[in-house]
């Protein structure tokens, strides 16, 4: 059995004592009923990972040793860099928690032309913090020791100029019908990144799709089926760690 996973913010190194604080204290305190003496592991999503002993349970906070590194490696070696448009409702939490789980390096969300829901002008970076602590949570029940970076761009082209230097750039388009993943995924058989781009619910305009395809993307499809938008993202990150044997 794997010990219970926490996430702090602090450096960390061996014999330091380290705090857990608010959701994280009350979670060893209220819901696991930890106790002194009782052994953890904590990383900071910069890679390690270390084994903790409980050695102080405070109103506010709970006090950790830091005993021993743990050696895990989670990560996998492909960099994906995926980015969505928007998608309406909690759908965006739903892609943030499932690609963390799956490795996904990178996910950036955009605003695209058929973007339902409008971040413009709203509290981003709150938004942001709040997707970070669902990507931490994922991390913790994946047992990923790297948080992946989360990132928001105001439109299409802006996202297009920000991974139109990765080594195979993909764009997932309803109307392609020649052009299969598995077919261009064949092309590049050991990239060492991959940017995927997903459209809303709406799909993409035409122009959007030649800006990509002028930048160097190249347009596919997932099949015959019309995907929730949600799902083609999840469905082509699954597609590409096993192309890569990430998922052995």
């Amino acid at each position: 059995m794997h010990l219970r996973r926490f996430f702090i913010v602090d450096e960390i190194n061996l014999r330091d004592t380290v705090s857990l604080k608010d959701e994280e204290r009350n979670h060893i305190v209220k819901v696991l009923r930890l106790k002194v003496g009782d052994e953890i592991s904590v990383f900071n999503g910069k890679g390690k990972e270390y084994k903790a002993l409980i050695k102080s349970i405070q109103t506010r906070e709970v006090f950790c040793e830091i005993i021993e590194e743990i050696n895990r490696d989670t990560e996998a070696k492909l960099k994906i860099f995926l980015a969505f448009s928007i998608p309406k409702s909690d759908k965006i939490d739903f892609i943030i928690q499932k690609c963390t789980e799956l490795g996904v390096h990178s996910l950036i969300a955009f605003q695209s032309e058929y973007t339902v829901v409008d971040y413009t002008g709203k509290d981003v970076d709150k938004k942001l913090k709040r997707l970070r602590m669902i990507a931490i949570n994922a991390c913790k029940q994946s047992l990923r020791n790297f948080i992946p970076e989360i990132a928001y761009m105001n439109n299409f082209q802006s996202c297009v100029d920000c991974l139109k230097n990765k080594e195979l750039k993909i764009i997932l388009y309803e109307s392609e019908k020649e052009a299969k993943i598995k077919d261009v995924l064949n092309e590049f058989p050991n990239p060492k990144d991959i940017a995927i781009i997903v459209g809303s619910e709406g799909g993409f305009t035409e122009k959007e799709i030649e800006c990509a395809t002028e930048n160097g993307f190249k347009s596919v499809t997932l099949g015959r089926r019309i995907l929730r938008a949600e799902t083609a993202a999840i469905t082509a990150s699954s597609i590409i760690m096993y192309q890569y044997n990430e998922l052995e």
